[in-house]
This record gives structure tokens, sequence and C-alpha cells, in this order.
């Protein structure tokens, strides 16, 4: 996964329905050995304060911001419902994304952002941002997958994910869905890698080692993602 082949890793489509905007992320996924091996590097992202980002994530996104911006301001124009869907690194870019809207539009527009298995993007400065930007994000992981858990963090000034996470539990016999509501404390906690994230969810599950490819994509409430 290289920005020099950006345009084939970032994919974008925004269809109207009902007067919402609806816009979705997917992205060429990186393998688990390729996160394991992830180039950890951040670097700032807006002013002082806003925090700093994975410099790969946001490269990638840079490649194609001026053509998903061309294409979804147009829609911008007459509706301010925007529901933005991503799903592993598609997350991260409807992240930025959001953000940028935001950036770009004098008129509040009524934004949410739904992730699905995305990985961490940014520092602890970066996470708070996210949410004080974005009132409406929604994180959701899947029982076991490892995707969340990455880039690794080791130290306060590592990754964090934003909040506010919602665990999709292990299915019990009756095939219902156990969907929990996870927040984190903000301090860091040595035992699970300084990050933010509850240890009662997906951050409880030892998912970095072993055969998990395939639990990336699902299935999110009955649905596998498309490899």
């Amino acid at each position: 996964m290289t920005p020099a082949g950006a345009k084939d890793l970032v994919y974008a489509n925004v269809v109207l329905v009902n007067g919402t905007i609806i816009l979705y992320f997917k992205a060429k996924e990186a393998k688990k050995q390729e996160w394991i091996e992830w180039p950890k590097s951040l670097i700032q992202y807006g002013s002082p304060g806003d925090g700093n980002v994975d410099f790969l994530m946001w490269t990638i996104f840079e490649s194609t911001r001026q053509k998903v911006s061309l294409m979804i301001m147009p829609f911008l124009k007459k509706n301010s419902k925007i529901r933005i869907v991503g799903h592993g690194v598609g997350g991260v870019y409807g992240v930025f994304m959001a953000l940028e809207i935001q950036k770009q539009t004098q008129v509040q527009k009524d934004i949410a952002v739904f992730t699905f298995g995305s990985p961490r993007m940014g520092d602890r400065l970066f996470a708070k941002y996210v949410n004080r930007q974005i009132k409406k994000v929604y994180r959701i992981t899947y029982h076991d997958d490892y995707v969340p858990q990455f880039p690794t963090t080791v130290d306060m000034k590592g990754y964090w994910h934003h909040d506010t996470e919602y665990w999709i539990a292990p299915q019990c016999e009756c095939d219902s869905i156990e969907l929990f509501e996870c927040h984190g404390n903000w301090v860091g906690n040595q035992q699970y890698g300084y990050s933010n994230e509850s240890k009662d969810c997906n951050q409880l599950i030892p998912n970095l080692f072993g055969d998990k490819e395939l639990t990336h994509y699902g299935p999110y409430f009955g649905l596998m993602m498309s490899m």
C-alpha cells in the first residue's frame, strides 16, 4: 500500500436518498502482516493543537480529496443532511471527508459518520479533535476483527481511537446480535497499549496474531463487507 498507487486504493460513491446525502468510502485493504509492519509516522493535521494523523493514510486521502469534493459539492448546495459510511481504511477517509466538508461549507450541516472495522488514524489530540468537530461519529467494530487494533501504539503519544465504539459481540445460539456502547477513559492504560479504548470490547480480543484475515469483513449486522 503506497501513495504512488493511491488512485487505485480508494473507492468513493455518493447518492441522494430522500434528501439525505450518502457518501460511501471503500479502500484496498492491507493484509495482517502489512498492518504489523505498518510504517508508523504521524504528521500535523490542520492547526497546532488539532493533533497528528497517520502520514500514509493522509497522503492517500489527499490524492483523492479534490475529486471527491467535486463529486459531492453539487449535492451540498441543496441538502444539509449527510451520512458518511466507510469500511476499514475507508472509514478513515470518511472521517477525513467529514472534517473537510465542515471546513468547506459555511452553512451548518447535519453530519453523521459510521465506520466499520476502521483502524486507528491519529494521535490522542486528533481523536479528541474528531469528537469535538463531529458530534455524530459511530465507530463500529466486529467481535474479532483485528484491524481496529492497528496501527499499534506503545505510548501516550502514539495512535488513539476517537469515541464512541459500538462493539458487535459474539452471537448467541439464537443468532441474535449484541451491540455494546463502549467508552474509553482518555487517560491511557499501559496494559492496553495506552489507548482510550474500553478493555471490555474489541480491545478485549487478542487479534494481533493468527489466521483472522476474513473476520475483518464481518458479518456486520448480517452483511459481509466485500473484499
